[in-house]
């Protein structure tokens, strides 16, 4: 890989970390995402989803996306809370 190849791809990983807690949130967020569309593991995403929330408990898109799996999972009233 090139010298400027590299630090796009830092460059990349820097942005999407931003501030260390969200950054890392968001990371988690978009494994769990990943876990959940594309390779249908259902425990491993919601391991995923949770420790976003442990993380970032305020954090409303975590709570937004996590809300989303427990539909898919036909788990209703867990998901209104």
């Amino acid at each position: 890989m090139t010298q400027r190849g590299q630090s796009g791809w830092r460059g990349l990983v820097q942005r999407l970390l931003g501030t260390p807690q969200t950054g890392l949130v968001l990371v988690i967020l978009a494994l769990a995402a990943i876990l959940e569309a594309y390779d249908w593991n259902w425990k491993a995403a919601e391991q995923e989803f949770a420790r976003a929330l442990e993380l970032n408990p305020g954090y409303a898109t975590a709570h937004q996306w996590y809300a989303h799996y427990l539909l898919v999972m036909g788990r209703l009233e867990e998901a209104s809370l």
